[in-house]
């Protein structure tokens, strides 16, 4: 059994796709069947559960719930061939345009269900709908370049005035400087600390989303957190030594220590070496009444799409080279900078893919251990990624290594926004 839907984003963009499986997921998720963009749109939104004369929708206790037909509905309705589904009020649609036996025909502007015709009937157009199809696109196309011929035109003449005075978002050259200047403090090393000894643990980097404190980082760093503690535990109980083990969040220098609240994890994370998945989690930390973070700016979608092949590039992060050396005092504790460049835009299955489908950043930034979960800026001071892994090239027979070069990668942060949004539902609750 499969269906034909129709899919229209809030620009009324509209794709078509197949879906073949009993039960598809629908959202904004990387691992939905279908995925659809918008605001209003929870990672996993709503389920399609195909029969064989028609169709469940399932909401899934999104944020902005499902509309069937201008109708929010409550768990599940039956849907079937024209019937309008709104992911949120106002949010993208979906409507099933072929299946069950029939096929739904769309206006060409409107998307709106006109008629629908069953397997028996193959009427089609008629001569004079296409011939009049044809002149409204060409009247529009003909709008459309005379609207832009008039822009370039004006564009032209302001460009003088406008140069000095507009700053857009992801223009010029990326400064790293500036972004270490205004952010540095908001990059925090995730460490272990035994209680009455100098120094520190290093783990790994988080960096401030919200002034509440809720800080991001990767989900094997939050994970780490838990096991090595464990592990560090049972060390110094063997060992007969005492000392109790605390996970900290500090700031450059010491300044500012954090104890831990809580911890979440993408709930697609899988902590497996030859596969990618969302490695991205959430850190709550313990804050003071007076206390507040300065959060980290996320890239737009708009700017994500404007990312291209040699975009500059930088991370800033906690790498660890020497630490007895570097984490011994709190006051040595320095977050550093790394600059490169994207080489390209990945899915999850390492496949080169559109930037709408790709959620892997491959970049030439060096990397070293510590440094994961560093939040990784474009030009425009805004984090496109997390960092979170490297990979080296070793020759299977031999063992050793056949570049010193490294393959490093980041996770985009569409995922990290999906792993907010579970984390803020869950607590709404």
């Amino acid at each position: 059994m499969s269906v034909t839907v129709q899919i229209r984003d809030v620009s009324h963009r509209v794709r078509e796709l197949t879906l073949n499986k009993p039960i598809s997921l629908l959202g904004r998720g990387v691992l939905c069947d279908a995925r659809l963009r918008g605001d209003s749109v929870s990672a996993r939104h709503a389920k399609l559960k195909l029969y064989q004369k028609y169709a469940i929708i399932e909401d899934l206790d999104s944020l902005n719930g499902v509309f069937v037909n201008g109708n929010r509905i409550q768990g599940e309705v039956q849907v079937t061939l024209g019937d309008q589904i709104e992911f949120g009020k106002g949010g993208p649609s979906l409507q099933i345009v072929q299946g069950f036996g029939g096929t739904v025909q769309t206006g060409p502007s409107s998307g709106v269900s006109s008629t629908v015709q069953h397997s028996a009937s193959n009427s089609q157009y008629s001569e004079s709908e296409n011939r009049t199809r044809k002149q409204w696109l060409f009247a529009t196309g003909c709008g459309i370049m005379l609207c832009l011929t008039i822009l370039l035109i004006v564009g032209a003449a302001l460009t003088g005035y406008f140069a000095t005075a507009v700053l857009v978002p992801g223009s010029g050259r990326l400064n790293a400087e500036d972004i270490f200047e205004n952010y540095s403090e908001s990059i925090l090393l995730v460490c272990f600390r035994i209680k009455d000894h100098p120094g520190v643990i290093p783990i790994g980097t988080a960096f401030a989303i919200q002034e509440d404190g809720l800080c991001a980082t990767n989900a094997h760093v939050v994970i780490g957190m838990k096991e090595l503690k464990q592990e560090l535990e049972s060390y110094l109980a063997a060992n007969q030594k005492i000392g109790e083990v605390e996970v900290l969040l500090i700031s450059p220098g010491g300044t500012h220590e954090y104890q831990v609240r809580e911890t979440y994890v993408h709930q697609a994370y899988a902590r497996q070496e030859d596969l990618f998945s969302p490695d991205v989690g959430l850190i709550q930390v313990k804050l003071t009444d007076n206390q507040s973070m300065k959060p980290v700016s996320l890239a737009t979608k708009r700017n994500l799409r404007r990312l291209k092949k040699g975009e500059e590039l930088c991370y800033i992060g906690y790498p660890v080279f020497d630490a007895r050396r570097d984490y011994n005092r709190l006051k040595k504790i320095a977050p550093r900078t790394f600059r490169g460049n994207l080489i390209r835009m990945l899915n999850y299955q390492e496949e080169s893919t559109s930037i709408d489908d790709s959620m892997v950043v491959e970049h030439s930034m060096d990397t070293v251990g510590g440094a994961s979960g560093s939040p990784i800026f474009d030009r425009s001071e805004q984090v496109v990624a997390l960092l979170f892994a490297g990979m080296m090239v070793v020759n299977k027979e031999t063992g050793q290594l056949e570049t010193e070069q490294r393959i490093n990668y980041g996770i985009r942060v569409d995922a990290l926004r999906e792993v907010i949004e579970d984390y803020r539902q869950e607590h709404q609750e």
